[in-house]
């Protein structure tokens, strides 16, 4: 098993190829070849970190492109997944955990404080440790 770190996909995001000039004609041509280069590079067995920005559209379509996707993701498993990004709109949306400062005082937040953010959910979700 390899361990790959990586951020950014913005998989079903039109404007990252103006944005960041990606080589690509339109968003489905960018998805499909993104998906290709990483499952060249990523085997079932694989663990990959992804550290933001993977996709921006509608949760189903972008989680469609997600599953197309090999090797393991943390979040996978269970765990928690930390963004930010969003703001205000959502503290807790599943296992997702919005840690920015818009929706907890202003402030950093603990292990503690994410894991208690479930309480009233019903999702058990475990947090990656320095360890894994």
């Amino acid at each position: 098993m390899a361990r790959y770190w990586t951020s950014d996909l913005h998989l079903g995001h039109v404007n990252i190829i103006r944005y960041c000039d990606r080589p690509f004609a339109d968003v489905r041509e960018m998805n499909d070849e993104l998906i290709r280069r990483w499952n060249e590079t990523v085997s079932s067995d694989d663990e990959v970190w992804v550290l933001g920005d993977v996709a921006l559209g509608p949760i189903a379509d972008s989680l469609a492109l997600v599953e197309r996707l090999a090797g393991q993701r943390p979040a996978d498993a269970g765990l928690v997944l930390l963004n930010g990004h969003v703001h205000e709109r959502w503290k807790v949306n599943g296992r997702q955990v919005n840690v920015g400062v818009d929706v907890w005082d202003y402030r950093p937040v603990s292990d503690a404080q994410i894991l208690s953010a479930f309480t009233d959910t019903g999702v058990t979700p475990g947090l990656a440790t320095a360890e894994r």
